[in-house]
């Protein structure tokens, strides 16, 4: 295998590992094929509907992020 072969797949055993985190995390193998279809997609200044996808993404997890700190907040 070439360097550059192993560096892909670290890359994807990487971000597979960070989508099993997620609370959308699905199977070993479906982590695995997300990554890397993710990461074989062109970057999201070059692709508008990802740039909107990842958009989208951000704004919800700001929101879980955000509802979650303000409940820390609030008493029973």
């Amino acid at each position: 295998m070439t360097e550059n072969a192993n560096t892909d797949i670290e890359a994807i055993r990487q971000r597979a590992h960070e989508i099993s985190l997620g609370p959308d995390a699905g199977t070993p193998e479906e982590n695995w094929l997300r990554a890397e279809e993710e990461l074989r997609r062109p970057p999201a200044d070059e692709d508008p509907v990802r740039r909107e996808e990842e958009e989208a993404l951000r704004e919800a997890e700001t929101g879980e992020l955000l509802q979650a700190h303000l409940s820390s907040y609030m008493h029973p």
